[in-house]
């Protein structure tokens, strides 16, 4: 039986246990082989549910400590490390990607801007066929290809999801402006400040065995991509738009930051 128990402060309980049976039910009718569910009130913790199976093959169990890939809720992380440098006055919305990382300028992709990469409108959304997954953890190798592709759009006129380029161009941006690589940019400057112990871009060695791994749905018509995410080499990869690895507790914990500050602005 999993726990239930971790309800607190003067939150419903029959809407906590409403929410738990929803919860424990799709895991239990397969919509999910495994999953954990953490929301944050007020600043504390108030829901954590866990269940189901993090590997289906072996039966190991989802606990309070799996931690599971984030696919593209780690593109907020980034987003998140672009605006504090912002924030600092390090770089500017409007101002050309090339601005800060030069050899980025190449191939007509000199008016591309931050604002554009942020939001999906920079026109190069299509990840180049050179940068497999088995390359991705060269950075130096991912930048460089990056820095010569060919934009399908003009940038501002067409929005359209940027699945990898996203991630990979910001995270250089971050690496020229700052000086340190993104994966030690968001550990210092939000993992720890925030005491998010559980979370990594780019997973150290040794600790893959709590990673959950990715199962298909059966009428999943991608079901061949599924397993890249289960690689090692993926894992150790910094992939700043859908590599991050994470507990529940921890991404709730930097939504409820992430929530009280958009809060105090208002």
């Amino acid at each position: 039986m999993v726990d239930k128990s971790l309800i607190r402060n003067n939150i419903s309980s029959d809407r906590v246990e409403n929410l738990a049976d929803l919860f424990y039910g799709q895991i239990e009718k397969g919509f999910h082989p495994g999953a954990a569910l953490s929301v944050y009130y007020q600043g504390s913790l108030v829901v954590d549910l866990y269940g189901g199976l993090a590997d289906r093959e072996s039966g190991k169990q989802v606990s309070s400590d799996t931690m599971f890939i984030l696919y593209s809720c780690t593109k907020p992380l980034t987003a998140a490390c672009v605006y504090i440098l912002w924030e600092r006055g390090l770089l500017q919305w409007d101002e050309p990607v090339a601005t800060y990382w030069p050899e980025f300028s190449k191939n007509g992709k000199e008016e591309i801007t931050i604002r554009h990469v942020l939001t999906h409108q920079g026109g190069f959304p299509q990840t180049p066929s050179s940068l497999t997954w088995n390359k991705w953890e060269d950075w130096d190798f991912v930048t460089r290809v990056i820095s010569g592709v060919t934009p399908q759009y003009k940038p501002g006129e067409v929005m359209a999801y940027h699945p990898r380029n996203y991630g990979w161009v910001l995270g250089e941006v971050i690496r020229r402006v700052d000086g340190r690589p993104i994966d030690q940019f968001m550990s210092e400057e939000i993992f720890l400040p925030l005491g998010m112990t559980d979370s990594y871009l780019g997973l150290p060695r040794g600790l893959g065995d709590r990673v959950s791994r990715v199962h298909a749905m059966e009428d999943c018509d991608r079901a061949g991509a599924i397993p890249i995410y289960n690689q090692p080499e993926v894992h150790r990869s910094v992939q700043p738009s859908g590599g991050g690895i994470s507990t529940a507790r921890d991404i709730a914990r930097f939504y409820s930051v992430l929530n009280a500050m958009v809060l105090l602005r208002v």
